[in-house]
């Protein structure tokens, strides 16, 4: 994919590279724009304990979901630990999207699932759909931060470690 320039002198150009650009005299970059912002494949150990995702957004962004998909299966085995998962404001924090279990201590979540806060699907059918958005949650934000997402591995040891992509999409406002 070519890296693609939106400016207000030239319009819209593209070069080598990849991304979108955007230079405008517009207060904010972009306004207007929905973007993706997504970690890579990450992998969730088999121990208990946390894995967290940071995600740098752009000024004026508003975050209008936020989800995750397996892309090696997670989890599972007779006994094996539950998963939860959260988003915030802070490192480990759940001010954005209160804290989930995705999936329970027998269960595995299956390579292809996937689940987000606008979709109410399950990854897992034993595990929780994410609630919508904490009430009051500061989902805006004028200048560019950093926003974060944990999964949790609990209770014991999961059968197998297991990658995920999570994601955070939103539009750019003025």
């Amino acid at each position: 994919m070519p890296k693609v320039v939106i400016s207000d002198s030239k319009g819209i150009v593209q070069s080598g590279g990849g991304g979108v650009t955007v230079n405008s005299n517009a207060t904010v970059k972009g306004t207007g724009l929905e973007g993706v912002v997504s970690s890579g494949a990450t992998t969730i150990p088999l121990a208990v304990g946390n894995t967290d995702i940071e995600f740098a957004m752009p000024a004026g962004a508003l975050v209008t979901d936020f989800g995750f998909a397996v892309t090696s299966a997670v989890g599972g085995g007779s006994g094996g630990g539950t998963m939860t998962v959260s988003a915030g404001t802070t490192a480990g924090g759940a001010e954005l999207v209160v804290a989930a279990a995705v999936a329970d201590a027998d269960s595995t979540i299956a390579a292809g699932a996937s689940m987000s806060v606008s979709n109410l699907v399950k990854a897992d059918a034993s595990g929780a759909a994410f609630a919508n958005f904490v009430d009051a949650s500061a989902l805006h934000a004028t200048a560019a931060r950093t926003l974060y997402a944990r999964f949790a591995q609990g209770t014991a040891v999961a059968a197998a470690a297991g990658e995920v992509i999570a994601y955070m999409k939103y539009t750019i406002l003025k």
